[in-house]
């Protein structure tokens, strides 16, 4: 412990472990949805009926969807986007959520803290992410057999010369132009 520790002895009392908080909605709130009360996000882990008392879980590690362009670094600040209604990397008007636990690349489900997807679910996301994964190797696959492909090399051989040729012919058409025009010390009047 640091000899600079602050210590003030307002009489605070434990009221919970902090893992839930209590919550009345307004409306249903079915299992699994985001709660977003002010900055405070969680996760009602069971439906809570309007005008009822329940909870949301504001702590944990947990499966959530995010943007599925977006690369996530573990260790990450993540917050929760109530215009597109996934996880976001940037603070701007979100309210924070937790932060990533592991690296989530382009198109992945992300395990983040303060998240919850009942099981059923989290098995359906997954199956998603595994076809996803396996149609993203068959196209590396595809791609990296015509980029070796001989043809491929002739077609871009091909290309370059063209494009050098047309390059090399409007350079030339700009050059012959050029002649026409005074020369510079010619239309420069100095007074």
């Amino acid at each position: 412990m640091s000899n600079n520790a602050q210590i003030i002895n307002i009489g605070a009392i434990h009221v919970a472990d902090g893992t839930t908080v209590d919550f009345v909605p307004e409306v249903d709130v079915p299992a699994a949805s985001i709660v977003v009360v002010g900055k405070l996000v969680g996760i009602a882990k069971f439906g809570i009926s309007a005008g009822s008392r329940g909870s949301i879980t504001v702590r944990g590690v947990f499966d959530v969807v995010k943007d599925p362009t977006t690369n996530i670094p573990a260790g990450t600040i993540l917050y929760w986007s109530q215009i597109s209604w996934h996880v976001v990397k940037n603070a701007y008007a979100h309210s924070m959520i937790g932060k990533a636990i592991e690296a989530a690349p382009p198109g992945t489900l992300l395990e983040a803290l303060i998240n919850y997807f009942p099981e059923s679910r989290r098995r359906l996301l997954r199956k998603a992410a595994e076809k996803q994964k396996a149609a993203e190797s068959k196209l590396m696959i595809a791609a990296e057999k015509r980029l070796d492909d001989p043809r491929f090399q002739a077609f871009l051989d091909d290309l370059e010369k063209k494009t050098a040729a047309e390059f090399d012919r409007k350079l030339q058409t700009l050059n012959d132009s050029s002649s026409d025009l005074p020369a510079l010390s010619e239309s420069i009047q100095v007074l």
